[in-house]
């Protein structure tokens, strides 16, 4: 059994580290790719370019894979579905071509920054972030690449909204994930830009950048059929989908008419306990001996989250029994609205 701590946060978006394959210096020269692409599997309309500043439209088909992936995720978790919203297009697309000009993502790129314009800072305060990077093929500084092998190359929407999901961070800050389990998340876009340079051992590097619109400009409904208890991960779960010696998380749907009131939910006194198969299963440890857990009351999504990481990894196809006990509701000025009370859920990692 383990008690709450709550955690030091900022209020901003929180920007996944960068997922590297290779991490060979770059030159600041740009290398030329042509691009030839026709059919449904284009990952282009219009293919990004930050010489001219031309953002990346998105096939109609790579679009749909991204919003189709996440709503595979919310539905395993009991969320209703989100659509996409071609309003938003232009922000996303921006912010991901701003972004592949810069040597790290941000949520607030320079104003002198290479193609930075009002819709790029929308996007980007507005939108999970993150960039994959890669060596793409050996080769002489300077050499051409050819479109089909940086299209072989780029990231998939489905890997991209993964990323987001499983959202392992350097600080364990995982706002990425809790923006996708939003039940009151309505309507979203998504935009990628990519840019190829050259490694000093002559590799050619690519920075693939997904930038997905998460801040709700409308709210939805969650509706009754919304589950109060929102897990990651929550009964029968795709193993795919998680880290097993990673942070696990828990949200409660305590009002469904106002996301802001959702706040009202405290796991400050509250305790974790967890089983595998019936045996205790105990939480982590910092270097402190304290238990690896943390709280946020912040606007991540839902604003109430607490997540913990267990001692050993997780097992496919065990058992996971969760206790949460001593959670506090509140009212308007801060007084519990009754007497504390106990969760529980269950969840097992299924191949």
């Amino acid at each position: 059994m383990a008690t709450a701590r709550r955690s030091r946060r900022t209020a901003a978006l929180v920007v996944a580290a960068p997922l590297v394959w290779s991490c060979a210096a770059e030159s600041t020269a740009l290398l030329e790719v042509e691009t030839d692409c026709e059919g449904a599997e284009c990952p282009f309309d219009v293919e990004p370019s930050l010489g001219d500043c031309q953002v990346g439209v998105l096939s109609p088909a790579w679009q749909a894979r991204a919003i189709d992936h996440l709503n595979r995720i919310r539905q395993n978790s009991g969320l209703n579905p989100v659509e996409h919203d071609p309003a938003l297009d232009l922000v996303t697309a921006s912010c991901a071509l701003v972004n592949a000009g810069l040597d790290s993502v941000s949520h607030e790129p320079p104003p002198t920054a290479t193609c930075m314009n009002d819709a790029a800072k929308q996007g980007c305060l507005e939108g999970n972030l993150t960039r994959f990077r890669l060596a793409v093929s050996p080769g002489s500084p300077g050499a051409p690449v050819s479109a089909a092998g940086i299209r072989e190359a780029l990231r998939t929407p489905e890997e991209f909204v993964e990323s987001w999901l499983i959202d392992k961070t350097t600080d364990g800050n995982v706002g990425h994930r809790r923006w996708l389990l939003d039940p009151f998340m309505k309507v979203t876009s998504m935009g990628m830009a990519y840019r190829t340079s050259t490694g000093a051992d002559g590799a050619t590097i690519l920075d693939h950048v997904g930038v997905l619109q998460v801040l709700p400009k409308s709210f939805a409904d969650p509706g009754d059929e919304t589950p109060t208890i929102l897990a990651y991960p929550m009964g029968d779960y795709p193993l795919a989908w998680v880290d097993p010696s990673y942070y696990v998380s828990v949200s409660l749907l305590v009002d469904r008419d106002s996301p802001a009131r959702n706040s009202a939910v405290n796991f400050e006194s509250a305790t974790v306990t967890v089983t595998k198969d019936g045996t205790p299963a105990p939480l982590a440890t910092l270097d402190g001996g304290e238990p690896d857990l943390r709280i946020s009351n912040e606007f991540f999504g839902l604003p109430n989250h607490l997540q913990f990481r267990l001692a050993e990894p997780l097992v496919a196809q065990a058992s996971y029994a969760v206790v949460l006990d001593g959670v506090v509701i509140e009212d308007a000025t801060g007084a519990p609205t009754d007497a504390p009370a106990r969760y529980e859920y269950t969840f097992r990692l299924v191949p």
